[in-house]
């Protein structure tokens, strides 16, 4: 199945992401990528970053002609082979590692 190559790109991948609360909501965002989200909750808040990433990845044949994306071949593959799920435990993991 596609679970060793997941697993590879997720070992691979690594984005400095934040996750912060203020009044008015959660956001995430990866500080060296242009995507940003927000949300009324924290899960709110990656849900919407998951969909937004979704979409990075649906982009990505447009989005690797460009020299500001062009890296980011892998994090495109890993949005698309993994579930909301375990984007969802990713973008946790590389928040707690990004402090």
């Amino acid at each position: 199945g596609s679970e060793p190559a997941r697993e590879h790109l997720e070992a691979e991948v690594h984005e400095c992401i934040e996750i912060r609360e203020y009044p008015a909501g959660w956001s995430v965002r990866f500080v060296e990528q242009p995507l940003a989200a927000q949300g009324a909750t924290r899960g709110d808040a990656i849900t919407s970053m998951i969909n937004e990433l979704r979409l990075y990845s649906a982009s990505w044949p447009m989005l690797a002609k460009t020299p500001e994306h062009a890296g980011n071949w892998p994090l495109a593959q890993l949005v698309a082979v993994s579930t909301a799920e375990q984007l969802s435990a990713w973008i946790e993991r590389e928040a707690a590692s990004s402090h």
